[in-house]
């Protein structure tokens, strides 16, 4: 599966662990669990949490196949695994799939980066594992949120040896129904190339619509060339 566009950053960061919960047939449980959140990211939350309520986003999704939940520490060596298998096919969409520096150290330290992000509800980077080998397939996540609206942008990566099988949808249409369910979003859009048509398919299948073609909008990573740039969206109830 062509991947659309995800944010995944390869940089260190530190992380807290405040309660968060699981999604089970469309319900939210409690997590029991409780890990105190990290002083300067308690502030920072608190501080932003006067100015606009930001709700407490579930840290798990359970589908018929799949468990789709925000990074954890230890994701580190499955994460760097995954992309290193899927190199060669993830560099020619995502920039980060062909930086010359990635290593197992780096990955790990991108998961408590992301970790701490998504708690925070700056940014909801997801892992995707099939549920009965609990194997890293991919990513997903809820990225760039505007809580005003709410709105978000939905990006997708997928491991190059699971595609085929309609995991992504799967895994997308899960995350749109949590977007729009339990966090209230009045839009969902993504971004990706004309000319990445596994990703343009599975934006389809999901109730996405073309909204905008951007023209000469971006250069490739790898080869400079001028492309358009495509838009998609899905509101509520699409």
């Amino acid at each position: 599966m062509s991947p659309a566009l995800i944010f995944v950053y390869f940089q260190d960061h530190g992380t807290s662990f405040p309660n968060g919960g699981l999604v089970r047939n469309g319900r939210l449980q409690p997590n029991k669990t409780h890990f105190p959140l990290a002083k300067k990211a308690a502030t920072r939350h608190n501080s932003r949490m006067t100015e606009k309520s930001v709700p407490t986003v579930p840290q798990t999704i359970e589908t018929e196949r799949l468990l789709i939940r925000a990074p954890r520490p230890g994701d580190g060596k499955a994460l760097y695994e995954a992309i290193l298998q899927s190199r060669d096919h993830l560099s020619a969409w995502l920039t980060w799939a062909s930086w010359p520096n990635l290593s197992l150290k780096r990955a790990e330290a991108s998961v408590l980066r992301n970790r701490d992000r998504y708690l925070n509800g700056d940014d909801m980077t997801m892992f995707i594992f099939l549920k009965e080998s609990h194997t890293l397939i991919g990513g997903s996540g809820l990225h760039d949120p505007d809580w005003k609206v709410p709105k978000f942008e939905i990006g997708y990566w997928q491991h190059v040896d699971y595609g085929g099988h309609g995991y992504m949808t799967e895994a997308v249409n899960a995350i749109a129904d949590l977007a729009f369910t339990q966090l209230g979003a009045q839009r969902l859009h993504l971004e990706c190339y004309p000319h990445n048509e596994r990703s343009i398919r599975l934006a389809q299948r999901c109730g996405f619509h073309q909204e905008a073609r951007l023209a000469n909008y971006r250069r490739h990573h790898q080869t400079n060339v001028l492309h358009d740039w495509l838009i998609f969206a899905r509101l509520p109830q699409a």
